[in-house]
């Protein structure tokens, strides 16, 4: 086990996903270079140093620090170093994303990683939850056009394939952010894109009880 702040990171593939596996928790496998690389020292010192940071990845996930020549890294394919990987207890690869972020994009990151990560066991509910505190947290970054996008993913799947809530999310998606690949996404602008704006979409909000 290696201790980088208050992050006791495990340094053995099996027995982190074996206590992922105990504590239903995603894993979080950040790799790295041994030797020189500047954005190692930077993920260290200016990302992974941050006490939200810090505290996040202890409270949610179980982490494990790799270096890119180790037999389990062969596996994953890495292009670049470093590269932040989340995976499910089950070890299915749920997000991946390369070299440091400022540390509340990072966070942004986590919430997103976990939340793929838990839609995976169909736990929709924690998925949300995850995402709605990115969002709030700070609702602008660049990452915040796909919290948006995959919240409104969890809540469809929450409501049984429901789309108000979900309409409402992406809405809210494609009015903050309309210029973003994620908003791209969304079916009815897509659909204006496409010049077929006459499809039917519901998206007015639900009248109060």
């Amino acid at each position: 086990m290696v201790s980088s702040g208050s992050i006791s990171w495990l340094r053995d593939w099996d027995t982190a996903f074996a206590d992922a596996r105990r504590s239903n928790k995603p894993v979080l496998v950040v790799i790295k270079q041994q030797g020189d690389c500047i954005g190692c020292e930077q993920l260290e010192a200016y990302t992974l140093s941050d006490p939200a940071v810090r505290a996040t990845i202890t409270e949610r996930f179980v982490p494990l620090q790799l270096y890119q020549r180790e037999p389990p890294v062969r596996t994953i394919r890495i292009l670049w170093l470093p590269t932040t990987v989340i995976f499910d207890k089950r070890g299915i690869e749920h997000y991946r994303a390369l070299n440091p972020l400022p540390p509340g994009d990072y966070l942004d990151l986590l919430a997103i990683g976990e939340a793929l990560a838990r839609m995976r066991s169909a736990e929709y509910a924690k998925a949300i939850a995850c995402l709605e505190a990115a969002r709030d947290r700070a609702p602008v970054g660049p990452l915040q056009p796909e919290v948006l996008f995959y919240l409104g993913i969890a809540w469809y799947f929450r409501e049984r394939r429901g789309t108000t809530t979900r309409n409402l999310v992406w809405r809210e998606l494609t009015e903050r952010y309309p210029e973003s690949p994620w908003a791209l996404r969304v079916p009815w602008h897509l659909d204006e894109v496409m010049g077929h704006p006459g499809r039917l979409w519901d998206l007015t909000p639900p009248n109060p009880s």
